[in-house]
């Protein structure tokens, strides 16, 4: 998979994940020889909104003061400033059928504050600071059934094709 300059500002946000989840370490490598930090959440473990800040929190090194809640959830997206700044982020959510299973409700929710987040990186900053940045991809890959696609869809992902 490569990421090329027309999809980083396309502002797709989700695409599907058509491989098993085997093949996800090998997308995984090739991504992180390209630039990009890549994070891998288990959307098994995300059946309700505490899974959700949990496996995020856990896998993405939130700071010890997050605090477990939506807004939390979206400040901590779009800071990430305890890494380095990378050519781009890509969450792969494998089980994406699972997550918020348990709280349909809550899912457009999520949508809407990872399209927020991937806005915020997509837009560099340019003001004269220490902080000033170029813009950074920001991608969220599914691994999703024709069913949980659905779901996904009806709560606001635009899904487009594998890739970035």
């Amino acid at each position: 998979m490569v990421v090329d300059d027309e999809s980083r500002s396309s502002g797709a946000v989700f695409t599907e994940l058509l491989p098993e989840p085997g093949d996800v370490r090998t997308l995984s490598d090739r991504l992180l020889g390209q630039g990009f930090r890549c994070v891998v959440l288990d959307g098994a473990r995300m059946r309700a909104d505490r899974g959700v800040f949990s496996e995020f929190a856990s896998l993405l090194e939130f700071p010890g003061y997050f605090g477990f809640n939506w807004s939390a959830l979206e400040d901590c997206l779009t800071d990430l400033d305890w890494f380095a700044t990378p050519r781009g982020y890509v969450l792969v959510l494998l089980s994406a059928d699972d997550v918020l299973l348990d709280q349909p409700d809550r899912l457009q929710t999520l949508v809407g504050l990872l399209h927020r987040a991937a806005a915020v990186w997509q837009s560099p900053v340019a003001i004269g600071e220490a902080w000033d940045r170029d813009a950074v991809s920001f991608r969220v890959m599914l691994q999703v059934s024709e069913k949980g696609r659905g779901r996904w869809i009806a709560a606001g992902a635009e899904l487009g094709a594998e890739g970035l």
